[in-house]
Formats: C-alpha cells, structure tokens, sequence
C-alpha cells in the first residue's frame, strides 16, 4: 500500500482460493497414502531446506495446468512453491513463475492456488506423456527446523520420484520418505477479458449547463461541456456587482465536466457566477438558502 512515495506493510494474509462460477473438475495427483508420518528437514544451514516431488502425467494431447498444491508444513513460515520442468530425472527449469505461500498454520494441509491468469502449463506429449516436478524452497532466513510432512510407508517410497537439495551436492535421491503432496491439474483458464475503458465524451461546441441543486446551501455544481482543455476560474457576485469568492480550477481537460460553487461563508441571498473557460464563459444567477 502506498500513500504518496511511502510504503506501509501489513501481515500476509491467510491461504484463500474461490473460483469465478463453478468450481473446476480438477484431477488430484499424488504419491503417498496421505498420511503424514513425520516431518523431515534437509538441514540447519540456509539454502539447504528444499524439497521436490515428481509427478508423471499419461499421454495426451491436452495442455494441463496446475490449479493448486497441497502439502503439510510442520511450521507457518513463508516457503516458495512453483513448478519445474524434467530435466533428466531432476528439477529443470522454471515453469511459470516461483510464487512464496505464507501457510496460516503448522502440522495441517496448506492448500497454494496458483493465481488463474499465470497458472503453470503442462505441454503434454501424446505419445509418451510428460513429467514435471512440484519444488518447495523455504527461505534463508526461515528458523531452525523448516520441514515438510512426509510418508514412510515403504509402498509409497520411489527415490526417482523424491529429491531433496542441499548446496554441496545439489539434488539427492531420498529412498525413505516420499513427500505428502497433492497437485490438482485441468485444463487451463480462459485467460481474463479486458474491457478497456469507454472512450471519453468530448463535446463539439462550449456549454454551460444550469447550476444543480438552485436553490442550494453552500454547495452547488454547474455542467460544463469542455471541447478542449482550458483554464477555468468561477467568481461570485453579489447583486450590487460586488465581487465576493473567487475560485480558479486551473487547467481541465476536455470533456463533460461538473465543477463545485462553495459559496458556504456568504449568507443566503441572490448571486451571480461569471464563468470564465479559456475565450468561453457566462453568468449564472444562482441562490443561496440558509
């Protein structure tokens, strides 16, 4: 949030996802039984603590986006999630952008919605389908025992499917636990329509419109069709001619515009507003009531 050039920072908020209509059919991926067993930590030194699942994807001539991730953080601090390619067997490249989840608790599922208009795209091969890699990266700063529900059920363990990272090896192969994860995945969103704006009413010709509220107390608003920028100045007269407020607007733009009368410091009474717009202008009769 910023008011002027100074920014103000606020908590993040909690984990939200709604859809726009009806929800999506999703497919729900998964290489556990869905227990949480324990929760496992790469290591205490930063940059070590990041986590990866593979996921393999049937042949098909659908593209595949990922809607959301479900995982089991043991503590509520901010963790990066996004989607990787397959690159021999390992997390490759970025698919989409790397987006950092705040999880609104500890030891129970976290669900991250990929924001719909930048949802990671799976292109799939029709012939021998795809694979891709869900990559969990917990901050340097992140305290002592950043950590990830993960099953040990043997059944469940397939070391090609589950790496972990540390910095002086890169990725390893983890053969006695398989991250507890779920992927949903669909095809993609529509992209969002754009409106774009209407286009601004620009009058051919100078009008000055009748004062509204009049009779008024204190504020009013007079009309003015503007075919081109202009300086505009109101003053007010009393019916001796006596000149009483003055009011210069500045430049304004062209277009259907409605500018204020403050006359609240004059008492009720019959006045008149010479209007002045560039080489345009008139007089209104106006008047006040208390």
């Amino acid at each position: 949030i910023l008011e002027n050039d100074e920014p103000f920072y606020g908590p993040a908020s909690g984990f939200a996802g709604a859809y726009a209509g009806e929800d999506p059919e999703v497919e729900e991926l998964s290489q556990d039984d869905g227990t949480v067993d324990r929760y496992y930590v790469v290591s205490h030194e930063p940059g070590d603590n990041r986590f990866a699942t593979k996921f393999e994807i049937q042949p098909s001539e659908d593209t595949l986006a990922i809607y959301w991730v479900d995982f089991f953080p043991r503590t509520p601090d901010p963790i990066n999630v996004y989607i990787a390619e397959d690159e021999d067997g390992l997390p490759g490249d970025i698919i989409g952008e790397m987006y950092t989840a705040h999880p609104d608790s500890g030891r129970v599922v976290q669900r991250f919605h990929f924001p719909g208009a930048d949802q990671p795209r799976i292109i799939n091969n029709i012939d021998s389908g795809t694979s891709f890699w869900v990559v969990f990266k917990y901050m340097e700063n992140t305290p002592s025992w950043p950590s990830l529900g993960v099953d040990t059920n043997p059944e469940s363990v397939d070391a090609a499917l589950n790496k972990f990272y540390t910095e002086a090896d890169g990725w390893l192969e983890q053969s006695q636990w398989q991250l507890v994860v779920r992927v949903a995945t669909d095809i993609p969103t529509d992209p969002p329509i754009i409106i774009p704006p209407p286009d601004p009413i620009i009058p051919e010709v100078f009008r000055l419109g009748n004062p509204y509220p009049n009779p008024f107390n204190g504020l009013s608003l007079i009309p003015i069709d503007l075919p081109e920028a202009a300086n505009i100045e109101f003053k007010i007269y009393n019916i001796d001619g006596r000149l009483l407020e003055s009011t210069n607007f500045g430049t304004v733009t062209a277009g259907l515009r409605k500018l204020p009368i403050n006359a609240s410091s004059l008492p009720a009474g019959l006045y008149f507003v010479d209007v002045k717009a560039g080489v345009d202008g008139g007089m209104l009769k106006v008047v006040q009531i208390k």
